[in-house]
């Protein structure tokens, strides 16, 4: 994983899920059988887990390539 896009995106998204949905179990680069999710998040009150994905481009046309 590039740390630049770890820094940037992934470790505020985990930590905007924590604060804002008390989340109880997150992580950054989560792998498993079909590849990985940049954020993974788990909140046992709600039942449900919480995925974000991100895209970090120097020029907005490059997300939706990488996207679309």
């Amino acid at each position: 994983m590039d740390q630049r896009e770890n820094r940037e995106l992934n470790v505020p998204a985990q930590k905007f899920f924590d604060r804002s949905l008390g989340c109880d179990f997150s992580t950054t680069e989560f792998r498993f059988s079909a590849g990985k999710l940049d954020v993974l998040v788990y909140s046992r009150k709600d039942k449900c887990f919480h995925v974000a994905e991100g895209k970090l481009a120097t020029r907005i046309s490059s997300v939706g390539h990488a996207v679309g």
